[in-house]
C-alpha cells in the first residue's frame, strides 16, 4: 500500500479467460506483523460472496471500511470454484502466492500452504478510498516492473520512491501506481500449469 485511506476495494480480473471464473468467497488477509490483531474481513461483490466474472471482464470488490496506512501490507484470498482454463496472472509480479485445495478461507494455517511461484493470479489491483489523496502513475520497462528484484523484497525503484515521498508531509497524501511493463505484457494469459513448472 502506498497511501493511507479508510477503505478499501479489490479488483479482480479474468481478463484472458476463455470460461467464467467463479469465486466462492474472497477475503483480504492482513499479514503477521503488519496490523496484529485484525481479523480477515470477507470481500462480497454487490452484496454477494459468491460471484461469476465473464470472460474478458473485471469486476471491482464493495469497499471494506477499515483504515490502512501507507506501506501495509495485505493479502487476497480466494475461494475459486471455477477455474478457466486459461488463467490471468502478472508473472513479474515478484510476491509470493500460495494454493491449497479446497476451502481455506477461514483456515488459519492457509499461510503454510505450498508456494508456487511469484506470479498475481487474477488481482488486477487495490484501490485506497481518501478524501485527501492524489496519484502519481509511473511508466516504464521492465525495471520499473521490478526486473532483478527478490520476491517479496519491495525493492523496485519505484517502491523505495514511494517510501521517499512517505517522509515528506508535503507529499505524504501521494499514492504511486507502478505501471511498468516487463516484456511489453503486464499481465497475460497462462495454463493452470504454469506456475507449478
Amino acid at each position: 500500500m502506498t497511501v493511507a485511506g479508510h477503505a478499501v476495494r479489490i479488483r479482480i480480473g479474468n481478463c484472458f479467460g476463455t470460461e467464467p471464473l467463479v469465486l466462492s468467497g474472497a477475503r483480504v488477509v492482513w499479514p503477521a506483523g503488519s496490523d496484529k490483531g485484525r481479523a480477515p474481513q470477507m470481500l462480497l461483490f454487490n452484496g454477494s460472496k459468491t460471484v461469476s466474472i465473464s470472460p474478458g471482464a473485471a469486476l471491482v470488490s464493495d469497499p471494506v471500511d477499515c483504515a490502512v496506512t501507507a506501506g501495509m501490507d495485505l493479502s487476497v484470498a480466494l475461494y475459486i470454484t471455477g477455474l478457466p482454463a486459461t488463467l490471468t496472472a502478472h508473472p513479474g509480479a515478484r510476491a509470493t502466492s500460495f494454493i491449497a485445495p479446497g476451502n481455506t478461507l477461514d483456515d488459519s494455517k492457509a499461510a503454510g500452504a505450498p508456494q508456487i511461484c511469484t506470479r498475481w493470479y487474477f488481482l488486477c489491483g487495490v484501490d485506497v478510498l481518501s478524501h485527501s489523496a492524489t496519484a502519481l502513475a509511473i511508466l516504464g520497462d521492465s525495471i520499473t516492473d521490478g526486473y532483478g528484484c527478490s520476491p517479496d523484497s519491495y525493492s523496485r525503484w519505484v517502491d523505495g520512491f514511494a517510501r521517499r515521498l512517505q517522509t515528506n508531509p508535503a507529499t505524504a497524501d501521494v499514492a504511486v501506481l507502478n505501471l511498468g511493463i516487463g516484456g511489453n505484457r503486464r499481465a497475460g494469459a497462462e495454463s493452470p500449469e504454469a506456475g507449478r513448472a
